[in-house]
């Protein structure tokens, strides 16, 4: 009989001790659309690409495989793409236009 008095208590405890907030489902976080992500991240890309590339084609074709990509690697490009000053040359901006490059070719 005392097992069942302390069964009774642990679910009780159990019961009483449950947060409002314990059972609560957190929102999901809207990801940006991915036309709202180029729209906000083409203008930091495009201005290097035409910059660096002497070939206009060149420079559409770009354009044409960012559409293709997915959010991350628009996001790195555009990150790397802030690290390139667009007029002097260095090794780090070097370095950063080659990984910008070889993301969209090989994209």
């Amino acid at each position: 009989m005392p097992w069942l008095f302390l069964f009774a208590a642990a679910i009780a405890f159990f019961f009483i001790s449950q947060s409002p907030a314990a059972g609560a489902v957190a929102a999901p976080r809207q990801a940006p659309s991915h036309e709202s992500l180029l729209k906000k991240e083409m203008p930091r890309i495009i201005p290097v690409l035409e910059e660096k590339m002497a070939d206009r084609r060149l420079v559409e074709k770009s354009k044409e495989k960012l559409h293709g990509m997915g959010d991350r690697e628009i996001r790195l490009i555009s990150a790397l793409c802030e690290r390139i000053p667009l007029d002097d040359s260095s090794v780090g901006g070097d370095i950063a236009f080659f990984l910008v490059s070889a993301l969209i070719v090989l994209s």
